[in-house]
């Protein structure tokens, strides 16, 4: 069974190593650019079940968080770059309402803190450097067979020769009319890459976040959440006025354009052709999402694929 990804980011690189698992499946992903080349490769790469304003506890956090930390263990296996710090995420609570929930977490699920008047140490936050684990990830399905091709892909007629084809593009989906009619919408996030010594021990969530990439003087500060642009590309000056800095000097401008779901935070697997899923909307939560869904995403194309194969 020969299975086509048209994109090689959190979702079709997930997506194509469990596949990958079963015996007598090929797969092919298809890049425009490079691995991690959307939104996924510029990611805050704060990992943890506790995202958003409103401080809840993710749905099936739990489980979506274990899967994503064997994934980091597989990407870590295959590159010799730091994937992961696992010290912990420090949250600050901005509200009533995120004091008093993140205080209910500390009661229910132990894996939260309290340790300062609104000071949170959520214990199994995990900072991830989203960029290296991309590239152990991407390692790893090679090495089960994955083949990468650099070409960008406009419609699906191009793929005829595959019996089924998974669309995991990020922002590039808006161009398949196959994903015309789905409720989502586009925010562009950009970030800075400082050198200094950043101003908390560890990364750090408030009104925006500051995360640790791995060495004493490199952090970095986001996100942007640009409902209106004209470019997808980094913009330094309105990345400045947005998110303010902090001493230190800025080494890089990032940016890419998140796929939400406008009916609530949980990202969109959906059929849109015979042969065809797509795999997208993990906005703000594409770290913690894309193992969990990408393995369910796996099971559902295997089971289809075997209805077909063996039907009498």
């Amino acid at each position: 069974m020969k299975i086509a990804i048209i994109g090689a980011g959190f979702a079709g690189l997930a997506t194509a190593y469990f596949l990958l698992e079963s015996e007598g499946i090929q797969v092919s992903i298809f890049e425009a650019h490079k691995v991690g080349g959307g939104a996924s490769g510029v990611a805050s790469g704060l990992l943890h079940p506790y995202p958003g304003i409103m401080a809840r506890r993710s749905h099936r956090g739990e489980e979506a968080l274990a899967i994503t930390k064997q994934l980091l263990r597989v990407a870590e296996a295959h590159t010799s770059k730091c994937v992961a710090i696992h010290r912990g995420i420090l949250r600050q609570s901005l509200t009533e309402e995120q004091y008093i929930r993140l205080c209910e977490h500390c009661d229910v699920w132990g894996d939260i803190e309290k340790i300062g008047e609104d000071l949170f140490l959520i214990h199994s936050g995990i900072t991830v450097l989203s960029e290296n684990y991309l590239e152990g990830l991407h390692r790893a399905v090679s090495e089960k067979g994955g083949e990468l091709i650099i070409q960008k892909i406009e419609t699906l007629d191009e793929l005829k020769s595959f019996d089924h084809i998974v669309i995991a593009a990020g922002y590039g989906m808006r161009t398949f009319a196959e994903c015309q009619h789905l409720n989502v919408k586009f925010l562009k996030g950009q970030a800075l890459q400082m050198e200094g010594t950043p101003p908390h021990d560890r990364s750090f969530i408030s009104k925006g976040y500051l995360a640790h990439l791995g060495s004493e003087k490199h952090f970095e500060i986001g996100s942007t959440y640009e409902r209106e642009f004209q470019s997808d590309a980094p913009d330094l000056e309105i990345a400045k006025k947005m998110l303010g800095c902090p001493e230190g000097e800025i080494i890089r401008c990032k940016a890419g354009v998140r796929v939400c779901n406008r009916s609530h935070y949980l990202p969109i697997i959906e059929q849109v052709a015979d042969n065809a899923h797509v795999f997208t909307a993990l906005g703000s939560r594409g770290l913690l999402y894309h193992g969990l869904y990408g393995r369910i995403l796996a099971q559902r194309i295997q089971s289809i694929t075997c209805k077909e194969h063996f039907y009498f």
